[in-house]
């Protein structure tokens, strides 16, 4: 009631004057009632079936938004205006308002049945402001009394609410529903640029929005950079020691060989002469450990070579490698974080609305961007339990949407285990005792993309 029927009620009386003839007041209150039905095309069929249907749920609502006071001195306008002779004395003041009202809504509602049985397209706006003010009327622009009877007019106004009552049994009132994306960082930051506006259709991976991203950038760089040192020191450990080190090392080795050859010569000499008295034992003593020393000598350096060639410890470099595994997570760990400061379209579809504007705070995890895709766009519509027997996963249905040339088709996706109620928006009285289930249908791409969530649509059964 609040976001449909009170809003515009309140516009059209709130236009209204009281100064004007009977002709200018009920102009101006068809001008609002015709624009209000181009800005929400479901108020006739909301108005028929929730306010003029007995058991209507808005019924009792509605009485509460009319002035009755504004309402009660337009009818006395009508009566005085009647009293000087220039309306029919058949005409009751306070149904004229009403009257004229009931020749725009009742055909909007009934829409698919007159365009069912007279194979003709509904009016234009002018046409059907024209045929509302003048066919028939309590008077003319003038002002003058209209020799059409009053209680025609009444009559027709009877058969127009006995055609919108019933649209048969293979025929269902829904409305378009979509599956909204939020897309939402799961980083907080300052929301830096929108460069796609709301209503803008965008391709896959396109980028919706830019949070500031400096704090991550900085964090890449740093992960990236103890990366390629522990990538460095692994690759240090693995090929041993640097070739100028193993040359010094072979050298060394190379001079403790000489040494040791000529300890060892030296030795046979004192050897020698130590048969014959020539040197003393402590220098034949000091001769042999010094072959000793400088063979020992050899032996180290050669080892010394070898180690040099070698790689680090086995469980050194299972060590070094875990930490450039470690290095490696919080590389991509910071890429990560960086991603998230840049929004992009997981598909293709358009951008319903920005949840915040560019500069302000965006906690972690708050929507920033409503996407809807065309594949997410489907018909929802309730389905009395008599007629649940006949559908079935995959069938094909028809719809047809004001507005639209041709019918599109449809095919049911998912139908509900469960009954209910059905939803006061589509409330009927054929329907309105009874349980109903939901049923949903996928569209093709092409025609989901000319809809709009919240558009009613009628369904039909083949």
């Amino acid at each position: 009631m609040e976001e449909w029927v009170a809003p515009v009620m309140r516009q059209i009386w709130n236009a209204l004057s009281l100064d004007g003839t009977p002709h200018e007041v009920l102009s101006t209150f068809l001008d609002g009632l015709l624009a209000a039905v181009v800005e929400a095309p479901m108020l006739p069929w909301l108005w028929s079936h929730e306010i003029l249907n007995a058991g209507g749920c808005l019924r009792q609502k509605v009485v509460a938004h009319i002035p009755k006071q504004r309402f009660t001195t337009l009818c006395n306008v009508f009566a005085v205006v009647q009293k000087n002779g220039n309306v029919r004395g058949d005409v009751i003041p306070s149904f004229v308002l009403t009257a004229v009202m009931g020749v725009v809504i009742l055909p909007l509602a009934a829409r698919d049945v007159f365009e069912g049985v007279t194979a003709v397209s509904m009016p234009d706006r002018e046409a059907l402001r024209r045929h509302a003010l003048h066919t028939p009327a309590p008077y003319d622009e003038a002002g003058r009394r209209n020799t059409v009877p009053v209680r025609l007019f009444i009559a027709l106004v009877a058969c127009f609410l006995t055609a919108c009552v019933d649209t048969g049994d293979t025929a269902f009132q829904g409305y378009v529903e979509g599956d909204y994306i939020y897309l939402a960082s799961a980083i907080a930051g300052r929301l830096e640029a929108l460069p796609q506006p709301k209503g803008t259709l965008v391709g896959r991976n396109a980028v919706l929005c830019y949070l500031e991203s400096d704090y991550e950038r900085q964090a890449l760089s740093a992960a990236e950079a103890n990366l390629d040192a522990a990538k460095a020191t692994l690759e240090d450990m693995e090929h041993g020691r640097r070739p100028e080190e193993v040359s010094m090392a072979k050298a060394q080795l190379r001079q403790a060989k000489a040494d040791a050859s000529n300890a060892q010569q030296q030795l046979r000499r004192y050897e020698a002469l130590r048969k014959s008295g020539g040197v003393s034992q402590r220098a034949l003593d000091d001769a042999r450990a010094r072959a000793k020393t400088t063979s020992a000598r050899v032996t180290e350096l050669e080892s010394q070579v070898d180690v040099f060639n070698l790689p680090e410890r086995d469980y050194r470099l299972k060590a070094q490698r875990s930490l450039v595994a470690a290095e490696l997570a919080h590389v991509g760990q910071a890429r990560w974080n960086l991603a998230q400061k840049e929004l992009k379209a997981p598909a293709a579809g358009l951008i319903v609305d920005t949840l915040y504007r560019e500069g302000e705070w965006v906690a972690a995890g708050s929507p920033v961007i409503q996407l809807l895709p065309p594949g997410n766009v489907k018909v929802r519509f309730f389905v009395p339990e008599k007629q649940l027997s006949r559908l079935y996963p995959g069938m094909k249905l028809r719809c047809r949407v004001d507005g639209k040339d041709a019918d599109f088709s449809v095919s049911i996706s998912w139908i509900s285990p469960e009954a209910e109620y059905t939803p006061p928006i589509i409330f009927s009285n054929e329907t309105r005792s009874k349980l109903c289930f939901m049923v949903e249908a996928r569209l093709k791409v092409a025609d989901a993309a000319t809809l709009n969530p919240g558009q009613p649509l009628t369904v039909f059964l083949p």
